[in-house]
């Protein structure tokens, strides 16, 4: 045959290296003699590195394996962690002969190993399988090392008994499955005599009966011919022989399955008719094709696509509405078989589902089915119940809800979908493993492995630990060698629809449509393909002409918790269903191009503050560039349309909304055209949540793009907020004032039966007092205080008394004085007080008038220019109980002049009344419920307040016991916590900074803590010449290094401290120290 070498091998070459695979010692390698290189996985050389095995380990999988696939790992960097690897190696390549070789004597070796060939047969063995890679060797372009050079391959033929054998070994080597402790019960139907599409398409449903075994699974490989010195070997078009179609939407949604878009736009183009009335379970057809030949397909048979309808026992009716679905089995076919040098590109591999794999990813996965918030709703969310309390009542879905309410609805959710997948296929009699099962079993088989050979099996911990977390044993293990040995399971190095593309240029064969009529298969040819194509490229002209027409808008978004990012979330939704717009892009502000954006485009962004006033870090990298961009456009306007819609908290004072102001500022300084204002700025202290301040912005950027009149904000509707503000707030009494301790004020209120929990949050809203009020009515020329402010929109509107009282802030400054005229207005007073402008215009004669009418014209606009009281927030500083009946101590730092702690403050006297709010720290509450846990508290100035409140617990706990909730009973408190009782168990480390002025509050609790045995470690950090900071004697600690990674932690300070301590605790534990912890770590800035 032309390209046939004969190359002669002896049997001493067979023997020689049948000697090297017969010894134990680690140096003796096959593959010994190959260089290294630094690009090469160290575990395959045998060499040190970064991946987590010992040295021990690694001697000893190397005395059990012989030959190694590449995982992508180099000396330097381990790639364990990674969802998918680079440079993994995989079928449909052209290996050497020396490689072939080396592979076909390791696993023979592995044969005689595993008992299956005696010694004397190996020996025999391997001499026939070296004569016959040596009489087929020929010249082949080849790859090494990533790259294509000439040289000599061939393959050679495998036995059924050592295919079994090599199905199975691939199956336990496969590090990416859970169910591998199974491997020796793999079933083979060895198909390698199929050689055509039709033939692989009927072999394959015909046999697939046999391992379904209607319902008792029986895991099973079908194997068909494997992959010759050259070409690609017979190919599954299908992802898996059961997959539902994803049809993409002219609007750009998708019905049915969004993983499998692409595969059936192909599979249309193949000639695939969808049915007349499609929906979101529709199977694709199975669609195979052998080496040479055209891609045949076939709809699976009725009794193995038949669905299985997911329901729950406890939501019947819920669950129907649902209408959710899935296939009775996994069978992955685009994977093949690497065994001993032989490759099998075509190998269906046939299992059983983890419940997991359908509820929490196929079904949950928001980026899959996304069933999720249909779920939430079918277990009992109801939005409407949370609209009744007013901190919720502009919420439109789950979305718009805090992080932690969203998490106790979508983790119980999904706890639900799982249970309902499971008992769904237990009620069809279909084999579905539980995810605790399928753990607790790969853990005694690792175990297992790990006894009797010295190391533990390979692993990739982000595909095998399930994806339900920590409450799986499995979670917990930790890294696993990362080795890959063969035989393996892997993935093709081609594209099977890019290698039909390629040879239909060199055929007249015709994808081909198989049905089974009357008891056999009939063929026919699907002549469709070139039509269905043209309609394909049509339907995308379509598209991009609809694109074209629409508006383009970019989004941009800079965030420092995940208020702005919902935020922005929620306008991607809206502008990505309005059909007038086009999405363009989706991007933090850091990814901004302002270079690609065009005149007539728009770009709105969402940008929140940090506390000292700065962009997020999702926006410095784009701050960075201002400078540049200035020069840049100064001569050549930007020209495209903006609006920034801003999240800020007005309790910072000067810094609010600061960001937001400054990115709206430098898109005008560009030339840039502002739409609805160019800025709109939320006040988290307004409106928790934003919505309709959002809802505001966004219904004014539609306007003003529709060329029609906005619909203008009136003045007077932020009086209206703060009036339902208000509305929220209680009266309670002050019982005490300490002195301020140099920095730090202690106040003490009788909440008037109202009860709070450890760690919850106080709402303060200053009021102006009774003197200042007095002040203003005057100046305004107000006699009667019960009189009500003549506002034009404002049902039930205050009197002048209450608004002057408790509406404005008498001693902020004027939003503009533009009911002044300009030769009134003095540049000097514009910073001044309210009070202070009242008074000094009053004086003058210019705020008084005759006339009813235009005096209240005259006093409504000047209130309406007066700036809102805004509440500002601390952390409660005791326990229920702890000073007496609703007592509620918080710590103030004490700022000269500063609006509540210095001038409302002052004012404030034992006796006097001030208005409240409690609200639900329920993160931080989290935290106490860990009661066996260690529990490591680390704070800085007033940020000890929820440090000292869970101290006064841990007393009360101590010393009450059992009876403490029937004390709280007693006491009449509506948030009794008698689940906390036995927080006094868990050990409890405590760091705290401080300033040397505020030595004395400190002292006066953590005393008490250490002589009553409150903490089991305390460090205190004083101010110092060293600038030694409290997050720094952190990695010295021996009792945070020892209970670090089993520990809940709790961190309270300013944004510096925050980020400065999570980044030494991320340190110590090698990972993101919140993808550790997950819930059991608690950040709180102040």
């Amino acid at each position: 045959m032309p390209g046939l070498l004969q190359v002669q091998s002896t049997s001493a070459e067979a023997s020689q290296i049948a000697a090297m695979h017969s010894t134990t010692a680690v140096e003796d390698r096959l593959d010994s003699s190959k260089p290294t290189t630094s690009d090469a996985c160290p575990i395959e050389q045998g060499l040190h590195t970064k991946c987590p095995v010992t040295p021990r380990e690694l001697d000893l999988i190397h005395r059990e394996t012989k030959v190694f696939a590449d995982t992508g790992c180099t000396a330097q960097i381990c790639q364990g962690a990674k969802m998918m690897h680079s440079r993994e190696t995989k079928v449909g390549e052209s290996r050497s002969l020396r490689v072939v070789k080396e592979e076909a004597a390791a696993f023979l070796w592995e044969l005689k190993r595993d008992g299956i060939y005696t010694e004397q047969e190996y020996h025999a063995r391997l001499d026939e399988v070296f004569a016959e890679l040596d009489q087929g060797a020929v010249e082949e372009m080849l790859w090494e090392k990533q790259r294509k050079e000439s040289g000599t391959t061939s393959t050679w033929t495998q036995t059924n008994q050592e295919l079994l054998h090599g199905v199975r070994l691939a199956w336990k080597n496969s590090r990416r499955c859970i169910m591998r402790s199974h491997w020796d019960e793999l079933q083979l139907c060895d198909l390698r005599a199929v050689t055509t599409s039709v033939g692989m398409v009927s072999a394959l449903l015909e046999n697939l009966a046999n391992a379904y075994g209607g319902g008792k699974i029986v895991p099973t490989a079908f194997v068909f011919p494997p992959r010759q010195t050259k070409g690609t070997g017979p190919m599954f078009i299908s992802q898996q022989v059961l997959s539902f179609a994803g049809y993409r939407q002219s609007d750009g949604s998708v019905l049915g399955d969004p993983a499998n878009v692409d595969l059936t736009d192909e599979i249309i183009k193949l000639g695939w008719t969808p049915p007349e009335s499609r929906s979101r379970w529709d199977f694709l057809p199975l669609v195979a094709m052998a080496e040479g030949d055209s891609p045949a397909m076939a709809e699976v048979s009725p009794s193995l696509s038949k669905h299985i309808n997911i329901s729950h026992p406890d939501y019947a009716s819920q669950f129907e509405k649902l209408d959710l679905r899935w296939g009775r089995f996994p069978a992955l076919s685009r994977m093949g078989f690497d065994i001993g040098g032989v490759q099998y590109t075509a190998a269906p591999f046939v299992g059983w589902f983890m419940d997991a794999e359908i509820g929490v990813r196929n079904l949950g996965d928001p980026f899959r089915y996304d069933a999720l918030p249909s779920v939430v709703e079918a277990i009992g969310f109801d939005v409407n119940a949370y609209r009744k309390q007013e901190a919720y009542k502009s919420v439109e879905s789950i979305d718009d809800l805090p992080d932690y309410e969203q998490l106790r609805w979508k983790s119980k959710a999904q706890a639900e979908l799982n249970y309902a997948v499971r008992w769904s296929f237990q009620q069809e009699g279909v084999s579905c493993i539980g995810t605790l099962a399928a753990s607790s079993d790969w853990c005694q088989f690792d175990d297992d492995h790990f006894r009797e050979k010295g190391y533990r099996l390979n692993a990739d911990p982000y595909w095998i630990a399930p994806p339900q977390g920590s409450i799986i044993p499995l979670w917990h293990r930790g890294g696993a060698p990362n080795y890959q040995p063969k035989p393996l399971i892997t993935k093709h190095r081609c594209d099977p629809m890019k290698v039909w593309h390629r040879r239909k240029g060199r055929t007249d064969a015709l994808p081909v449509c198989l049905r089974f009529l009357d008891g056999a298969w009939h063929v026919e040819t699907l002549t469709s393909i070139a039509e269905t194509t043209l309609l394909a490229k049509g339907t995308r002209a379509k598209l991009q002409k609809i694109a074209d027409s629409r508006k383009r808008v970019q989004i941009y978004f800079c965030s420092t918790g995940t208020t702005a990012l919902k935020l922005a979330e929620k306008l991607r939704q809206r502008v990505l269903k309005a059909p007038k717009y086009y999405l363009a892009r989706f991007d933090s502000l850091n990814a901004i191009d302002l270079e690609a954006i065009k005149p007539d485009e728009l770009v709105l962004m969402v940008a929140s503050t940090t506390g000292n006033g700065t962009l997020p870090a999702n926006g410095r990298a784009f701050e960075s560039k201002w400078p540049a961009l200035r020069k840049r456009y100064y001569s050549d306007p930007l020209g495209a349309s903006y609006s920034v819609f801003g999240v800020g908290d007005s309790g910072y004072g000067s810094t609010y909304n600061a960001a937001s102001i400054a990115v709206n500022g430098l898109f005008s300084e560009l030339g840039a055209k502002p739409i609805a204002g160019g800025l709109t700025m939320g006040d988290v202290t307004m409106e928790t949540l934003l919505t309709a301040a959002f809802d505001r912005w966004w219904d004014n950027v539609q306007s003003n793009l529709d060329g029609a009149v906005a619909a203008k904000e009136m003045p007077e509707d932020c009086f209206h907020e703060q009036g339902d503000i208000i509305q929220e707030f209680q009266e309670g009494l002050v019982v005490a004032k300490d002195p301020p301790m140099n920095k730090i004020l202690s106040l003490q209120l009788d909440l008037q039966g109202v009860g709070y929990r450890v760690m919850d949050h106080l709402r303060l809203l200053p009021a102006n007092s009774q003197g200042k009020v007095a002040r203003a009515l005057f100046a305004l020329g107000v006699t009667d205080a019960q009189q009500v402010v003549p506002f034009t929109s404002f049902q039930n509107a205050p009197t002048f008394d209450c608004f002057l009282t408790n509406f404005v802030d008498l001693e902020g400054h004027f939003k503009s004085l533009n009911w002044l005229r300009l030769d009134e207005a003095d540049e000097s007073i514009r910073h001044a007080p309210v009070i202070e402008v009242l008074e000094r215009y009053s004086a003058r004669g210019i705020l008084g008038s005759h006339d009813t009418e235009a005096f209240d014209k005259r006093v409504l606009e000047i209130c309406l220019d007066m700036p809102l009281l805004r509440p500002r927030t601390f952390s409660v500083a005791s326990a229920p109980g702890f000073l007496g009946n609703n007592i509620v101590e918080v710590l103030v730092r004490f700022h000269s002049k500063g609006r509540l702690s210095d001038i409302f403050l002052s004012d404030l006297y034992p006796g006097d009344r001030v208005k409240f709010c409690m609200m639900l720290s329920a993160p931080s509450l989290d935290i106490i419920r860990l009661e066996t846990r260690p529990l490591i508290a680390i704070a800085t100035g007033s940020g000890f307040a929820p440090i000292r409140g869970l101290l006064q617990r841990r007393f009360i706990s101590i010393n009450a016991g059992r009876r403490l909730s029937r004390l709280e009973h007693d006491l009449n408190f509506p948030t009794a916590q008698p689940e906390l009782d036995l927080f006094h168990s868990s050990p409890l480390s405590l760091f705290t900074g401080y300033k040397l002025e505020d030595r004395d509050i400190f002292e006066e609790t953590l005393v008490t803590g250490r002589c009553g045995a409150l903490v089991d470690e305390l460090v205190m950090v004083p101010s110092n010449p060293e600038k030694t900071r409290v997050q720094d004697v952190l990695e010295g600690n021996a009792w945070v290094r020892s209970n670090l990674a089993e520990a809940a932690v709790y961190v309270c300070g300013a944004e510096t401290m925050v980020r400065s301590t999570a980044a030494v605790l991320s340190r110590m534990l090698g990972a993101e120290v919140q993808n550790v912890l997950g819930s059991r770590y608690v950040e709180e800035v102040f």
